[in-house]
């Protein structure tokens, strides 16, 4: 279960799960404890020294106390606990723009110019892939250009954004588009109207 209400960055999340072998709470504790991956080995600027966090307190993590751990790169976790379904239960909090995006994306960039993958300026992973087809990924893209909704909000910023593109397409861009100005606000508009059993209206943009 993955909560969001209420605040303006983090996830949280209420996990349970079921090991092969059963593990005691000391044994989970001490894997969070030690958890370092190739980021913290090679000392990466984006790497949070402490990976995993965690919290013995009973109304911890807390969005507002625990998003920004690690400049908001740290997962935080706490209330680990026997689950009667499962093994056991804990509650999980990561940071959604950075942990899970931004920054991630930049770490994800460290790591492949610290392993030696040569043309990456900026990579973006959202899916997990094999090892062949990773090493073609990194081989044929060499720039991301992300332009917000704002960027794409009329026909004349539209424009200008085709123009930045083409002066970079020797660079073989992969150019990420959010949907234009108030466009979400409006399909959030029109889910409401959805659920109350209204039709939505359409609106030019």
């Amino acid at each position: 279960m993955q909560s969001r209400r209420g605040s303006r960055d983090g996830h949280t999340e209420s996990v349970s799960l079921k090991f092969k072998n059963r593990a005691e709470a000391a044994e989970i504790l001490k894997a969070w404890a030690e958890f370092r991956s190739v980021p913290q080995e090679k000392h990466l600027p984006s790497a949070p020294e402490v990976p995993i966090q965690y919290l013995d307190l009973i109304d911890r993590p807390q969005p507002r106390l625990d998003v920004d751990s690690g400049h908001g790169m740290t997962t935080s976790v706490g209330r680990l606990r026997p689950c009667g379904v499962l093994d056991w239960k804990f509650t999980v909090l990561s940071h959604n723009t950075i942990r899970g995006a931004a920054g991630a994306a930049l770490l994800n960039a460290e790591t492949a110019e610290s392993s030696g993958i040569p043309g990456v300026i900026s990579l973006l992973l959202f899916c997990t892939v094999d090892a062949p087809s990773f090493a073609v990924f990194c081989d044929l893209m060499s720039i991301v250009m992300k332009f917000g909704g704002t960027s794409v909000g009329d026909a004349k910023a539209i424009e200008r954004v085709a123009e930045i593109v083409r002066e970079r397409l020797p660079q073989r861009p992969v150019v990420v588009v959010s949907a234009m100005a108030r466009v979400t606000d409006q399909f959030a508009q029109d889910g409401a109207f959805s659920r109350c059993g209204r039709t939505a209206r359409l609106h030019s943009p």
